[in-house]
Order: structure tokens, then C-alpha cells, then sequence
């Protein structure tokens, strides 16, 4: 499995060694946004942390049959820090409630998802 993220929304830059971002359009699917990306603030910074609660999402959109306003109150719901207890295997619940995190600085770094035994 491959996901893509064309990074066409955002410019990049580099403050005090960490990478983050500018919102520059309105482009993404709101969806799958965090809750940082979807407070909609004026050029709200971001880094690879928000990338992650997407992906979060996604994994638990993989692993729940949920309807699609099913979909929508979950995926509320983690970005309100509410849990979704249907996951049911505990190893990938834990992992979802780590991506899913509604402090970015709470999430998983780069480094940290690479070398996720989750994801060996």
C-alpha cells in the first residue's frame, strides 16, 4: 500500500531545525484534515505531524465498517480526542490512538514511524 501526498496546499520551510509548513490554498479534503488543519486559521504551521493524523484516519477507515455518517462522526471524534473503541485488534487501535493525537507535538516524528515495529 502507497499513499501519496502531492503538497500542493502548502509551502515548506525550516524553523529552528524543524520542518514545517504554511497553509497556502484551501486544496485538501477536509475529510481527513487534523485538527490544526481544520481550525481553518489564517497560514496555520504544520509539519509532517499532520500528515500523520491523516494517515491515522485512513488506518482506522481501513479497519471499521462504518457508513459514511459513521465515517464523519468517528473521524470528529479523533480530532476531538475521542477514541473510536470498534478497532479490533490492540496493537493497531494503539497505533491509531498515537497518529491520531490532537496535539501534533503528541504524534509520532518522522524517526519514530520509521522505525515503528507496527509498521516492520
Amino acid at each position: 500500500l502507497k499513499l501519496c501526498d502531492l503538497g500542493i496546499s502548502t509551502q515548506r520551510s525550516v524553523e529552528d531545525s524543524t520542518e514545517t509548513a504554511i497553509t497556502r490554498t484551501s486544496i485538501g479534503t477536509l475529510i481527513y484534515m487534523s485538527p490544526e488543519q481544520n481550525t481553518l486559521a489564517a497560514r496555520s504551521k504544520y509539519s509532517s505531524q499532520t500528515d500523520f493524523f491523516a494517515l491515522g484516519l485512513i488506518f482506522a477507515e481501513l479497519c471499521i465498517a462504518m457508513t459514511v455518517p459513521e465515517r464523519t462522526k468517528i473521524f470528529n471524534d479523533y480530532r476531538q480526542g475521542i477514541q473510536c473503541d470498534r478497532i479490533a485488534n490492540a496493537k493497531t487501535a494503539d497505533f491509531v490512538r498515537k497518529l491520531t493525537q490532537v496535539d501534533p507535538r503528541n504524534r509520532p516524528a518522522c524517526r519514530e514511524m520509521l522505525d515503528n515495529l507496527y509498521l516492520a
